[in-house]
């Protein structure tokens, strides 16, 4: 893969490490790209995707608490939000499931 050279320590290999004198340099797609907000020194982000990430778990907290508040408030779900079928269909699918003894999953 890499011829053998002398490193640091004295023995001969192969230098895998960030430094430009290595014969190889390793660097993660989540460090190029800046995933995270404590990247290793080696590493250098061209992106800023820590950013990214908090603002989809901040909006994800903002969404989720309206949510929650929507519904203690009962304006959760809406007319808009509810899908009514014809009483005569529900009945013909009550029927169909069979007698309302408590062993059905359906129960008024």
């Amino acid at each position: 893969m890499f011829p053998p050279r002398p490193i640091s320590n004295g023995h001969s290999g192969s230098n895998l490490d960030a430094w430009r004198d290595s014969d190889a340099i390793f660097l993660f797609t989540s460090d190029i790209c800046g995933e995270s907000s404590h990247p290793p020194r080696h590493a250098r982000a061209w992106g800023d995707l820590a950013a990214r990430h908090e603002a989809v778990r901040d909006e994800r907290l903002r969404a989720l608490k309206c949510f929650r508040a929507e519904v203690a408030a009962k304006s959760f779900p809406g007319s808009a939000e509810c899908a009514d079928a014809p009483p005569a269909e529900v009945e013909a699918f009550r029927a169909r499931l069979g007698p309302d003894d408590g062993t059905t999953l359906l129960s008024t």
